[in-house]
């Protein structure tokens, strides 16, 4: 830990600290503070004593999940699902991101500011286009993507999964919400949905799940909700 700043130096802010972590360095967390530890909250046993570190070299940040039960989520800003760290395990980070230590009480978000060069190489999902001309199987990707209005319903669902912490939420909102959120009737956006299902999967769950999965949905396209109102519109 150190006060200043370098060029390959990766900020880690925890509540209203802000450190600084140099090559070589080693920075600890946990629920007590003490020598080389910090802590998050000394009254929430749902948060291990020794919850994690982060340790950087010339090259690679690691996240280290140093508890040996309760796991650690990483979430990035652009990625809608969180990853997961499990208990005695590890993740390189590379690039900005914020970990998240769940407790009994409180979800304590770490924000880590990595710079360019620190970590491996960004990788991005691509998206595999189905090469038959039959119905697609369950979870292969349909040739064609939704509709401009069948895929607005679809992040109206999925909403919860593309906000950030602390309003990221892994469940997809019911009809009537997502209906609401829209200014539409419910009975358009269950016709859309079942569209979109096509007789193959079975729960707008399931179809949330795999549309993340073939780049449908991403965190970005909360953007389209911004730009429609949420009251108003003629029936979905």
């Amino acid at each position: 830990m150190a006060e200043g700043s370098a060029t390959d130096a990766v900020g880690v802010r925890i509540g209203e600290e802000q450190f600084v972590l140099d090559t070589g360095g080693r920075l600890a967390f946990g629920r007590l503070g003490g020598e080389g530890l910090v802590g998050l909250d000394p009254t929430d046993l749902g948060i291990s004593r020794n919850a994690g570190h982060f340790a950087l070299t010339e090259t690679t940040c690691t996240l280290c999940n140093d508890s040996t039960k309760r796991s650690l989520f990483v979430e990035y800003p652009d990625v809608v699902r969180h990853l997961l760290v499990a208990p005695g395990r590890r993740l390189e980070l590379d690039r900005t991101c914020t970990v998240l230590v769940p407790g009994d009480v409180y979800t304590h978000p770490i924000r880590v500011d990595i710079p360019a060069g620190v970590g491996p190489p960004v990788t991005t999902p691509h998206d595999v286009a189905s090469t038959t001309a039959e119905p697609p199987a369950f979870g292969e990707q349909p040739s064609d993507p939704p509709s401009p209005d069948d895929h607005l319903v679809l992040v109206a669902l999925a909403e919860g999964y593309l906000l950030r912490w602390p309003r990221h939420d892994p469940h997809p909102k019911s009809y009537a919400e997502a209906a609401e959120r829209l200014g539409v009737t419910e009975g358009g956006v269950r016709r859309r949905m079942d569209k979109m299902r096509d007789g193959r999967i079975g729960t707008k769950d399931e179809l949330v799940e795999l549309a993340i999965d073939w780049g449908w949905l991403a965190v970005k396209h909360l953007d389209l909700l911004d730009d429609h109102p949420e009251e108003g519109q003629a029936d979905a």
